[in-house]
Order: structure tokens, then sequence, then C-alpha cells
């Protein structure tokens, strides 16, 4: 899997359906990329913000109008880290990390990785799911998560 290549999976609850919301754009920005919105326009997440959802649309400017995001409550998303250091460990729920990266290349920073506690004392963007899932196209891949965004703009 590329840096970058974060897909969307749907709802971790069973029953949610896909949600989008359209917003204008301040940034250049790939499709996939995690983004937010400030301002009632786009912007890419960094590290540590909230994540409104997954851009849906490619080669998107700092003038676009009417740009895709897709917002589904529980959102789950396929990404690589910036390692091989996901562990069968960290799926299930009992690891959270944030994002790095910017346009085209978002990853799960593996440096930030917490254990997930009742209080958590850090903000994580996204809870460890599934170690190397299988069937998405990236088998052979163990820098590969199913990870499911927690730190959400729109509950």
């Amino acid at each position: 899997m590329a840096a970058g290549d974060t897909r969307g999976t749907g709802s971790a609850v069973t029953g949610i359906a896909d949600a989008t919301l359209y917003v204008d754009s301040n940034v250049t920005a790939a499709i996939n990329d995690l983004v937010n919105v400030q301002s009632a326009q786009m912007e890419l997440a960094d590290a540590g913000e909230v994540i409104a959802g997954i851009l849906l649309k490619d080669s998107i400017t700092s003038s676009s109008t009417g740009v895709p995001i897709n917002i589904t409550p529980f959102l789950t998303v396929v990404m690589d880290s910036n390692s091989t250091f996901i562990a069968a460990t960290d799926a299930g729920g009992s690891s959270v990390f944030d994002i790095s990266g910017g346009t085209g290349a978002q990853i799960v920073n593996t440096s930030t990785r917490a254990a997930r506690v009742a209080t958590p004392s850090n903000t994580a963007q996204l809870l460890c799911l599934q170690y190397n899932p299988q069937g998405v196209g990236f088998d052979s891949d163990v820098s590969v998560g199913r990870f499911m965004i927690l730190e959400r703009q729109f509950a």
C-alpha cells in the first residue's frame, strides 16, 4: 500500500449508511486524504486535529467548490503506517494512533501509539481495529491496518 492510499470501508456499526458532506476547499488535496472543515471550508487534517472524514474526489485545488467528503459515523479506514510496527496486539481496539504526512501521503504514525484506556489522556485520532486486514488488496503488507476515526469533527 502506498502512503496516502487511505481507503474508507464504511461504518464500524452495522446499519449506518454512508453520509456525504459537500464543502468548498481552501487547500490542494488528493482523493482519500483525511480532512476537516474550518470556517465552512475543507482543510487537510493534521496530527492531533479532529477529522471530518475522507475526501472523495481527486485533484482538489484551493478554489474547488462542492467537494464531497465521506463523513459516515464510526467511519473505518484502511491505512498504511510509517513502519511495519503495527502489531496483532494493536488490533481489537487496544491501541490508538495519530496520523502524519501531507496531501496524498497521510499515514498512521506508529510513534504516537498509546494504549486505549477508559479515560484517555491523549486525543488520538485513530483506533486500531485490525492488523494486516485481508481481502482489501494488501494481504501481504504488514504495515497496513484497519482503523476507526476516533477524533471526529461531526459527532
